[in-house]
């Protein structure tokens, strides 16, 4: 017997093995080196560790024995460097010099145990202790080179190259920001040379301005509502019927008209107002008018007499004294007094010099008889009393004892009552808060003027939060009434305080006036240092914010793809299904007005709805204007959250929209009753016929059927116009109609024709829809059988669900808790008559139902966290983290058509795939009407 080659036979198991040391593998043998030496990494055709290593892989050595070192593939000795230099050459360790000073040691086993006080320098990548000697002549201890450094020691950098600078601990050279010079290779994308936010450029990086949503490489893609992307910048337009946030515009009711209580994008107050909340209701007066009853009337004791609503001003309210109440009045005892001059007295009285004495008058002399009484509090001042204001009260200014308070002036008369005010300071008061902007006001506790050189009195008011850092703050300054050099005005500013990054900690407000101020008595106003306290900013931390902003573009991505789908369930002749995703659509578009203080993202996410209007349409085709000229426009403000979205709650403005579908299907019936007469009695008569056949030409027949089919079509629109066609148009707008119609009912408090015609048509809806659910319940009373009437008993169950969730989501507005129990009941109510009652027509459409009514009534529930009860006790964060919850659940409700969609398409692609597989039967146009046989086809 012979082997093959690198194969030996081996007599005694009568068998070829491979041979081992012929540096040929074969077989079993895991390497073969052509010798029998061992720690060679392969021995006796098995891979095997080098000497002094104790994990190997393939013959490779990974990690050596102890004190030894991996070095060119060999496990070297390692020196430790402490050893006198006799025991480290019987070791044989060879260039012990090699890494002295280079390397950053100021000790070394040359030196001998005297120099033994002398330690590393630094502490670099490797250590003496651990490498010995040969580690910087093996490369394997380095010192860490430090980008863009110029000059260095050891590992510390002295001096950066150019367009660097060092950093403090000198372990790094970073680029100079705001130096003009954009550094790609650092990651600056521009340099701007300020450090102004939102100006393009920030910190190197690009930034939009503070209005854009969606900024990507110094465009803008989204802007805020209200603002408008132009040539990738937000611009905001007055006009457009949206309040533009974070602008000056305080309304916008979509139109330019004078009077209506909205002009050029301000509230246009009642008489004598400088700010309002709206054109009824006002919180700061013009000068000399003070507020009552949300109403500016003339301030009667401020010495200034407004002309045709005041007679006179003397500064008290003392009656008798010739002006009482900003009206002339003469003394007591005057008969007949005219503009403050007595001309008769009653009895017992003489006019003595136009004023009335009594007769026989005496002074009253105290029991010395030799000095007018002064007794405290009877309104007589007199040189033993430092005031007397008529009453023994503290606190007003003048004790009960007549003494002067701290901090208070008096202006004392003789045998006249004192006046007494406090000293006039400055003082702040906290408004409110919007998401990351909080507003702050100034006011002075009396009538001040400016008594300065100053120019701009608005760059002497110095705000200031010291705890965070000035360029994640913009405190911008609004003057509502400014402050005059000639004239005492009640002087009022407005901090607009924005910060944004989150916050944990607790922010005051420090204001600082650096001005000369006077007030009424000729007083230095004190304009020392004054703080307020701050609340928490509601803001998102980038990464947050880019998750909220995902969200949105999910959920357009969603509701357009639920419009696409809706259209396409049109086409293929489903609209039952095309309403109930435009349903879904509506119902989620309303749930940002539940009255709860939503967090930033939640907020992000909603105005992904904005789509679900046709508003726009209409505001693009000019059908708005073409309303506004023909019914007019009026602006209603709403209530409560609803008015934080600025609505019109004016219904004849609110209805366009179906004003503008009674107009195309008015012209759609016109068009289809003259086209249907056209179109049969020119194109499909027997001529048409006649002369299809006479071509004789299979192309042009089928032509002729696809024409005569798409015209069929054309002609079903009447079907429209038919009892069943009216309902579903009624239906698919009940979610608008509802919502309309309770807005106004419960917003609207005018009175007028167009008020009337308004409340009419309310009414006569609501009367309409109460008859229209109640048709199918009389039904059932005559013991009609349920599922026959099951569809339009499932359309009447959805209107009384519709028509109790606007109820109670707009009525309910002042009671948030209750309102999103309620809300989550009637949810829970509608999916229970589902459930019980068989209105769906398989388990898919169920299940479907279930999937979107369910995180619907999960995220109305878990509102309840955002109201006031229960808000406290979450930190910010925690309500962020359980605002991406609620999104979520809103997300996986909007998956819910689109899957049904998905497989009602795959579905009818299947099926229309098997029924062309089939052989059709041939159409034999033998001297019938094609038309007919296409029919009769058809109906098969």
């Amino acid at each position: 017997m012979q082997c093959q080659e690198g194969w030996q036979y081996y007599e005694q198991n009568k068998n070829c093995l491979p041979i081992c040391g012929d540096s040929i593998i074969n077989y079993f043998e895991e390497c073969d080196d052509g010798n029998t030496y061992q720690y060679d990494g392969c021995y006796q055709c098995k891979y095997s560790c080098p000497l002094n290593c104790s994990e190997c892989q393939f013959g490779k050595c990974i990690q050596c024995s102890f004190k030894y070192e991996l070095i060119n593939d060999k496990c070297q000795y390692i020196c430790d460097g402490y050893e006198n230099q006799e025991d480290q050459e019987n070791r044989n360790c060879q260039n012990r010099i090699n890494n002295l000073i280079e390397n950053g040691y100021y000790q070394h086993n040359l030196f001998n145990n005297e120099n033994s006080k002398y330690t590393l320098a630094s502490s670099l990548t490797c250590n003496l202790k651990d490498f010995g000697i040969f580690g910087y002549f093996y490369n394997q201890c380095r010192i860490p080179e430090i980008q863009h450094c110029k000059m260095s020691f050891i590992n510390i950098c002295l001096q950066c190259e150019e367009n660097y600078q060092l950093e403090k601990n000198r372990l790094r050279c970073t680029t100079i920001c705001n130096d003009g010079i954009v550094i790609e290779q650092q990651q600056e994308q521009c340099d701007d040379q300020n450090n102004i936010q939102f100006d393009g450029c920030y910190k190197c990086q690009y930034s939009c301005q503070l209005e854009c949503l969606n900024c990507v490489e110094n465009k803008c893609y989204q802007c805020f509502d209200g603002w408008k992307l132009i040539d990738y910048g937000c611009y905001q337009y007055c006009g457009d019927g949206q309040i533009a946030v974070t602008s000056m515009e305080q309304c916008d009711d979509g139109n330019y008209d004078n009077g209506d209580g909205c002009f050029e994008c301000k509230y246009q107050c009642i008489p004598y107002c400088n700010a309002c909340i709206d054109k009824n209701t006002c919180y700061i007066c013009e000068q000399y008018y003070e507020l009552y009853n949300n109403s500016c009337r003339p301030i009667c004791g401020d010495e200034h007499i407004v002309i045709g609503l005041e007679e006179c001003e003397d500064g008290n309210d003392i009656p008798y004294d010739g002006c009482f109440n900003c009206q002339f009045q003469c003394e007591e005892g005057c008969q007949t007094c005219t503009f403050g001059i007595c001309l008769e007295c009653i009895k017992g009285y003489t006019i003595i010099k136009d004023y009335c004495e009594v007769d026989n008058y005496t002074h009253i002399f105290d029991e010395d008889e030799q000095e007018v009484s002064n007794k405290c509090g009877d309104a007589i001042y007199t040189d033993n009393e430092d005031c007397d204001d008529g009453n023994e009260l503290d606190g007003d200014g003048c004790s009960s004892l007549c003494l002067i308070e701290p901090n208070w002036f008096c202006n004392n008369f003789p045998r006249k009552s004192s006046f007494c005010s406090y000293n006039t300071v400055f003082k702040l008061q906290y408004l409110n808060q919007t998401q990351s902007i909080q507003y702050v006001q100034l006011s002075f506790s009396n009538k001040v003027k400016l008594n300065d050189t100053i120019l701009n009195f608005t760059n002497s008011i110095h705000p200031s939060i010291s705890s965070i850092q000035q360029d994640i703050q913009i405190i911008t300054i609004i003057p509502v009434i400014e402050i005059d050099q000639t004239i005492l005005l009640d002087v009022i500013y407005i901090f607009q305080i924005q910060i944004f990054e989150p916050i944990s900690t607790q922010l005051y407000l420090a204001v600082e006036i650096n001005a000369t101020l006077e007030d009424s008595y000729k007083k230095k106003v004190n304009t020392t240092l004054q703080t307020i306290k701050l609340q928490l900013p509601k803001v998102l931390n980038q990464n947050q914010l880019q998750t909220a902003n995902k969200f949105q573009a999910l959920g357009n991505w969603m509701m357009i793809g639920l419009a696409s789908s809706s259209f396409l369930l049109l086409l293929i002749g489903n609209p039952r299904q095309c309403m109930e995703i435009f349903d879904i659509l509506q119902l989620q578009s309303y749930l940002k007005y539940i009255n709860v203080d939503f967090p930033l993202n939640v907020l992000i996410y909603f105005e992904s709805s904005e789509i679900v209007t046709i508003n726009p349409v209409l505001i693009k085709l000019k059908i708005t204007d073409f309303f506004y000229q023909l019914i007019g426009d009026q602006y209603v403000e709403s209530i409560g959250k609803l008015s934080e979205y600025q609505l019109n709650a004016d219904l004849l403005v609110n209805i366009y929209g179906q004003f503008t579908q009674i107009g195309f299907l008015i012209a759609l019936y016109i068009f289809i009753k003259y086209y249907t007469k056209f179109v049969y009695t020119n194109c499909f008569g027997s001529k048409f016929i006649y002369y299809i056949k006479l071509m004789n030409n299979q192309f042009i027949e089928r032509i002729g059927i696809k024409f005569y089919l798409l015209n069929k079509s054309i002609c079903k629109l009447i079907d429209i116009f038919n009892k069943e066609g009216l309902l579903q148009l009624f239906y698919a707008n009940s979610w608008d109609l509802i919502f309309k119609v309770l807005l106004y009912l419960t917003s609207n408090f005018k009175q007028g024709i167009r008020e009337i015609i308004s409340s009419i048509l309310s009414i006569g809806y609501l009367v309409s829809l109460i008859i229209i659910i109640s048709q199918n319940c009389r039904r059932n009373n005559h013991k009609i059988i349920l599922r026959d009437l099951r569809n339009k008993q499932h359309d009447d169950i959805i209107l009384i669900k519709k028509l109790v969730f606007l109820l109670v989501l707009i009525v309910m507005q002042s009671c948030p808790l209750i309102q999103c129990i309620l809300l989550t009941c009637i949810l829970f109510w509608y999916l229970g008559q589902i459930i019980n009652i068989d209105f769906t027509k398989n388990k898919l459409d169920l299940f479907i139902i279930i999937w979107t009514e369910a995180p619907v009534m999960v995220f109305t529930l878990s509102c309840m966290i955002y109201c006031s009860d229960f808000q406290n006790y979450l930190l910010l964060d925690q309500q962020i983290l359980y605002g991406f919850v609620q999104i979520s659940f809103l997300v996986l409700a909007l998956a819910s058509p689109l899957v049904r969609c998905g497989y009602q398409l795959f579905c009818k692609v299947r099926s229309y795939y098997l029924k062309n597989r089939k052989k059709m039967n041939p159409i034999y146009v033998d001297g019938s009407n094609i038309f007919q046989i296409v029919d009769n086809n058809n109906n098969k």
